[in-house]
């Protein structure tokens, strides 16, 4: 990693993972490679095909391409293939490639045997250094890959009813505590300080405390909103990412389920006798359900994944 780069630094950060720039061929490695670290142990985790799903742009992308992606998810690719061609590149795009596994690896909280040798392995094809490695790993922890989550899979958008609907009653409230408060300071009821309303002479000197009260409950109301919607614009970019993720994750799942079902229709017409075209029919249906069971989830009126 150059000298110069900062992890902790968004912008070095954002351009240390944009990997959109690679010609096809490396775009194509660098997700098999992921699809590889995932398979290592021999079972593809939910928790690490959703992460994947999350970070797969296929923009740009020909047909083959695309085609070639889906079909790591019935054959992952070797990880010395994938890796192959980032051999000489340069070295920040080598540590984006190594964080994205080790983010692979660890999206299921667990780190088998066999994803560990995967990422040493990894970690010696793309000639990663000890200062690295730790910087990758430091990062991990600090700030990590934005990922998705599950309510970013649905529309959370509120109704402006809904919001100011919810502002108003905050400030009718606050208002009425502030009544409450002040009577309960004199030694008065509430109901009894209300019945004064109806007296002569007191129903002007009622309204304007109430006017008081009202106003002091509007500006705390709008104090609260001013400072909620700062925090939201800072927020903000990141809530969008997140969204666009799983926006990308929930169309990858569409993708794949199409030519996987295309691939599954294609062996059964042919019905391949041998156990080699049984297994991959098996194959097949177990990875369709599978996409399909995580793509029911992540659709309006789904579970939460």
């Amino acid at each position: 990693m150059p000298a110069n780069t900062d992890l902790t630094n968004d912008a070095d950060a954002k351009a240390l993972l944009d990997l959109s720039f690679l010609p096809e061929a490396e775009r194509v490695a660098f997700y098999g490679s992921m699809f590889a670290i995932a398979a290592a142990d021999g079972i593809l985790e939910q928790d690490e095909l959703d992460l994947i799903f999350q970070n797969i742009n296929t923009d740009g992308l020909s047909e083959r391409g695309r085609n070639m992606l889906w079909e790591y998810l019935v054959d992952a690719p070797p990880l010395t293939d994938c890796l192959t061609c980032f051999s000489t590149t340069h070295d920040r795009v080598r540590c984006a490639v190594m964080l994205y596994m080790i983010e692979i690896a660890l999206a299921d909280r667990v780190l088998p045997v066999d994803e560990e040798e995967a990422l040493l392995q990894a970690r010696l094809s793309l000639r990663i250094s000890q200062k690295q490695i730790e910087a990758i790993e430091r990062y991990i922890c600090e700030v990590g890959l934005i990922r998705a989550r599950p309510r970013d899979y649905h529309d959370a958008a509120t109704s402006w009813k809904s919001t100011y609907g919810t502002w108003l009653l905050a400030g009718v409230s606050l208002a009425a505590i502030a009544l409450y408060l002040a009577s309960a300071r004199d030694g008065v009821t509430l109901p009894v300080l209300l019945a004064r309303v109806a007296r002569p002479g007191s129903g002007l000197t009622m309204v304007l405390g109430a006017g008081v009260t009202t106003v002091i409950g509007a500006a705390a109301v709008l104090t609260g909103r001013w400072l909620f919607a700062r925090y939201r614009r800072s927020r903000l970019p990141i809530a969008h990412e997140r969204r666009r993720r799983a926006q990308a994750a929930v169309r990858n799942l569409q993708e794949a389920i199409g030519y996987l079902t295309a691939k599954a229709k294609l062996h059964a017409a042919i019905a391949e006798p041998s156990e080699t075209g049984k297994d991959i029919c098996a194959t097949l249906t177990e990875r369709i359900t599978v996409l399909r069971q995580m793509l029911a989830r992540r659709q309006p009126g789904g579970a939460a994944g």
